[in-house]
């Protein structure tokens, strides 16, 4: 994000290239470097001020006023303003799809402003043009789950979206599961199951049921293997320490059923 000095690198010689007005080509190309400087450096007043130069004298370079608009608006928090400017790049293709940044600026405005069935739709355009997510593709994913997950917390009126949350983060988790990140999904996924087995437990207390009254010894296999899987994936982290605890504590209830009720 916020890689002003790679547009600003591409779009120079372009941009000089289409000028009959050498005069011209030298004032554009400096307004746009004083407008990446001064983003670069925080200073988007500044920016502002030199964007506005160009939208004066090189209305038609649409592409560059777009862009500088969105990040400068970006900057401001000025979400909605932003996206409008980022999805006329996309929609008019004014810049190279393969260009990842303006992805990126879209998909943290969706999150910011909770726009998530407009960053799933983003992230299926993307997958139209790539068989296969590239990297940041797939760091987009975590950052879309991740802000799904905090925005649903725990209210139980948001367990539709934290399910979606779950199922784009155990995508991504799959995809890399070297990254950083993944320990971390995958140890997430087996607590939510972790909790829903609690409950369920709690409510045969309440009935005098037993586990296998209530089908749930598959459910205790399962959960286990999860807890399992972290303890080998990723030895030598807090996830696998805890994961031991949980799997410990799983085998003591599956030891408890009649010959085990292996699955």
């Amino acid at each position: 994000m916020l890689r002003t000095w790679v547009l600003f690198l591409l779009l120079i010689p372009s941009v000089v290239g289409r000028s009959d007005d050498s005069h011209r080509s030298v004032l554009l190309a400096t307004e746009i470097e004083y407008v990446a400087v001064y983003l670069q450096n925080g200073e988007v007043e500044f920016s502002q001020q030199h964007l506005d130069i160009i939208k004066e004298h090189f209305a038609d370079q649409v592409a560059i006023i777009r862009y500088y608009q969105g990040i400068i608006n970006y900057q401001q928090e000025k979400f909605e303003s932003a996206a409008g400017h980022f999805e006329q790049l996309l929609i008019k293709a004014l810049l190279p799809e393969s260009d990842p940044e303006i992805y990126e600026y879209l998909l943290h405005i969706y999150c910011r402003l909770a726009r998530f069935d407009d960053a799933t739709a983003l992230l299926a355009r993307l997958r139209q043009r790539f068989e296969v997510l590239p990297d940041w593709g797939q760091d987009l994913l975590l950052v879309l789950g991740q802000s799904m997950h905090e925005h649903a917390g725990g209210d139980p009126e948001k367990r539709q979206l934290r399910n979606r949350a779950m199922g784009i983060l155990i995508e991504f988790a799959d995809a890399r599961p070297n990254h950083g990140h993944a320990a971390w999904v995958k140890y997430l996924e087996a607590e939510q199951q972790f909790e829903w087995l609690e409950a369920e437990l709690a409510k045969l207390a309440q009935f005098d049921q037993d586990i296998t009254e209530a089908d749930l010894a598959p459910h205790l296999h399962r959960i286990a293997r999860l807890y399992e899987r972290i303890e080998n994936a990723y030895p030598d982290t807090t996830y696998a320490l805890n994961a031991e605890l949980r799997f410990m504590y799983l085998h003591e209830l599956i030891d408890e059923l009649p010959d085990n009720s292996a699955p």
